[in-house]
């Protein structure tokens, strides 16, 4: 089962903001410098920070089932009181960013066994240059199946790194103390740990007391009761697999794909397939109306897998994603299949398609031109022929049976009746390959391969062929 957030909220902002022909980002935010950022900020006037407030409200219901972008939406969102220029540049960036990777949903496996409630968390101390508050990050899984994931600024300045992650710690704790309640009602009684990546934290957590850190504030200190009890268990993760990095600062693409497996925030199944077929009907629109019909589709088949139909999605496709519970010790995304393997094989179904409708046009069009060289031409009077074009040791035979549909089809092409040269059969073939065949009627012609018929009837438009299990006369 996938569970995703409605792309017409992406639509929308592509729209608003006028970025329907632009390129997408890699990245849903980029890196500025500390002078930028620091920088006097220009506000925007009244009509651009009415629009700026109405899509980052529209990014704020979307962050709920992308956490992606969560970081990005809670930076954009400390603006709303005073937008800015450079917060609507980096407004603009992450719609760009959404573009090309809106098909993503989370990932719930149909089997598998709950045993725990599994928090991550994760904190980057002092991140924001003017205010100096850190970021928390969370994210609650059951069994696989992300419940619940979060990013939100402390509300306090932490002094030290160890008290920042204490503190967002204690915020994930409290969130999966929430769910925890919420599945006991539904009956699952779920033991809660909390995974950490700083030692410190984790210290903090399983002792008494705020010990030498006497600036600690008292109102989080209820999570070491909660450690005392057996009720919350602490446990190590280490930083690179913590999943609740995605949402706590600035990350490049690759760890991006890599903490999006590690939540189960896949590709959905069928996007691949919808991008071909919206290439398709763009390459198919670009052709001329005057050409073929099946032409037109063949051209746009090859140039959409020439093209590289998945461009504009990101490089982790991941549709295949295994439905069942990977074993125990093995991450989420070890289960998730190779990009490369997804896409070669849609590569060679498209082109072992290509090929098969290739060559079957190919064959019906070689196959009308031969019969309509050698059977269209036979003359007036003649009982009947054998085309040179029939391979030695077939007993084939050709019989012409109506003199006045031979000459009214032949008048149709603009050739006369009298011009019509007699066609005279190999000499140099054997006898035996050779027998006259019998008018079967008065408005085909039949052609004979053994004991099959192929039975052709003159039309205006051209001839009518049909196939026959007779034995041959």
């Amino acid at each position: 089962m996938y569970i995703s957030g409605n792309s017409k909220h992406v639509e929308n902002l592509i729209k608003l903001l006028d970025l329907t022909d632009c390129k997408s980002k890699p990245t849903p935010m980029v890196k500025r410098p500390a002078e930028t950022e620091l920088s006097e900020p220009v506000p925007l006037d009244a009509e651009q920070s009415k629009l700026y407030r109405r899509c980052v409200g529209i990014l704020l219901y979307f962050n709920l089932d992308r956490g992606d972008i969560q970081y990005c939406v809670k930076e954009l969102s400390q603006a709303m009181s005073t937008p800015h220029e450079l917060a609507f540049a980096k407004l603009r960036h992450l719609v760009r960013y959404l573009s090309g990777c809106r098909d993503y949903s989370y990932f719930f496996p149909t089997e598998g066994e709950a045993f725990e409630i599994d928090a991550h968390s994760d904190t980057d101390w002092a991140g924001c240059l003017i205010t100096r508050r850190s970021t928390t990050c969370g994210s609650i899984m059951v069994g696989d199946c992300v419940l619940y994931d979060f990013c939100r600024a402390q509300a306090i300045v932490a002094l030290s790194s160890a008290e920042s992650e204490f503190y967002g710690g204690a915020s994930v704790a409290s969130e999966a103390i929430f769910v925890q309640v919420v599945l006991c009602f539904a009956g699952f009684d779920l033991m809660i740990k909390l995974s950490l990546d700083s030692s410190a934290a984790r210290a903090i957590l399983t002792r008494s007391g705020v010990g030498r850190i006497r600036h600690l504030s008292a109102r989080v200190l209820w999570v070491q009761e909660k450690v005392a009890e057996k009720k919350l268990e602490v446990a190590c993760v280490e930083g690179k697999h913590n999943r609740a990095d995605l949402g706590t600062k600035i990350l490049g693409r690759e760890t991006i794909d890599y903490l999006m497996g590690l939540r189960g925030l896949v590709k959905t199944p069928g996007s691949i397939v919808n991008s071909v077929c919206s290439k398709l009907r763009l390459v198919k629109a670009a052709c001329a109306s005057t050409t073929p019909a099946l032409a037109r589709t063949l051209t746009a088949v090859i140039l959409a897998v020439l093209s590289g139909a998945g461009e504009s999605t990101c490089a982790d496709d991941t549709c295949d994603f295994l439905q069942v519970r990977p074993p125990d010790g093995e991450l989420v995304a070890d289960v998730v299949p190779e990009t490369t393997t997804v896409m070669s094989w849609s590569v060679l179904l498209v082109m072992l398609f290509v090929m098969f409708s290739f060559g079957v046009c190919l064959g019906v069009y070689l196959g009308r031109l031969t019969f309509r060289v050698e059977v269209v031409d036979f003359p007036t009077g003649v009982d009947a022929a054998v085309s040179p074009v029939f391979p030695v040791g077939m007993d084939a035979a050709v019989s012409p049976t109506c003199s006045d549909a031979r000459r009214s089809a032949s008048t149709k092409r603009g050739a006369r009746p009298s011009q019509a040269e007699p066609l005279t059969p190999d000499t140099a073939e054997p006898p035996t390959k050779r027998r006259n065949v019998q008018t079967q009627s008065q408005t085909s012609y039949t052609v004979s391969f053994g004991r099959a018929q192929l039975r052709f009837t003159p039309l205006s438009a051209g001839f009518h062929g049909a196939w026959t299990e007779e034995s041959c006369i």
